[in-house]
């Protein structure tokens, strides 16, 4: 066998050791030496060890929170962060019973401090009208959230963390820069309408089917090119808007789902 082969044509150091491994194992054995066979075999084992690399975690996990508000207090330099980050003056307890933080119109806030993950009596977040680029995977330990409205800033991506926000029930991202959303949304049981219009979404997780208590979906004016084919599972669904999505196709089974809907806007989406 030719190594040298195996390593030019492995993408990486680690694909040419789990290459190499798997002969260890005894798993190739059956082979014969032939390049093309060897070669056929290898871009089926990265082909299936990509897919296993893109396949995102659901539910995501995170480590034990390392401080919390248990004894009615942040750590003094959790609060000074917050304070330098927001612009307020709170003390560790201040900030511990805080169940809104409400940070809107103020371009001049960037970012989320991972900090915010240590505010656990959150009931609401309220941050639109911001500059804001990336939401901390710590979001995923505030889940007492019920409304979570980040709306107008400049994310580009969510974590796939918020699928842990098991309070949450109204998630508004609307324009932004968006050009997915994470799997990890169907694992909220309680979410009941997703206002991520004014992105770039091009395409939903097939999961999304399975958020079974979703009332209001909407998804108009991003870039998406087809549906999920399980959204018609979405039994509890009353309001779908997937308007000024240009290259979008339906399918006859999703237009006929839409027509059973209290409200189901597709101007400039055709139905088959």
């Amino acid at each position: 066998m030719d190594m040298f082969w195996l390593r030019k044509k492995a993408a990486s150091t680690t694909e040419y050791g789990l290459f190499v491994g798997l002969i260890a194992l005894g798993l190739l054995t059956t082979l014969t030496s032939t390049g093309d066979q060897i070669g056929s075999v290898f871009d089926r084992v990265f082909q299936s060890l990509s897919e296993i690399g893109d396949t995102e975690e659901l539910p995501p996990t995170l480590p034990d929170q390392p401080e919390s508000c248990n004894n009615n207090n942040v750590s003094t330099a959790t609060a000074a962060t917050l304070n330098s980050w927001s612009g307020y003056s709170r003390t560790p307890t201040d900030w511990c019973n805080e169940t809104a933080l409400n940070l809107s119109y103020d371009d001049m806030i960037t970012y989320l401090p991972p900090e915010v993950g240590q505010l656990s009596n959150l009931t609401q977040i309220n941050f639109y009208q911001n500059n804001i680029t990336s939401v901390p995977k710590e979001i995923g330990y505030l889940d007492k959230v019920f409304l979570f409205n980040i709306y107008e800033n400049a994310l580009t991506s969510l974590p796939p963390e918020i699928g842990l926000m098991s309070e949450l029930l109204v998630l508004r991202v609307t324009n932004n820069q968006l050009s997915s959303l994470p799997k990890s949304i169907a694992q909220l049981p309680k979410l009941y309408n997703i206002e991520a219009q004014y992105n770039q979404i091009t395409a939903l997780p097939e999961e999304f089917g399975t958020i079974s208590q979703l009332r209001e979906l909407h998804l108009n004016n991003n870039r998406l090119t087809q549906l999920p084919a399980s959204l018609v599972n979405l039994s509890n669904l009353e309001v779908l808007d997937i308007s000024n999505n240009p290259d979008l196709v339906l399918t006859a089974e999703q237009c006929a789902f839409g027509q059973t809907l209290d409200t189901f806007t597709h101007t400039g989406v055709a139905c088959p």
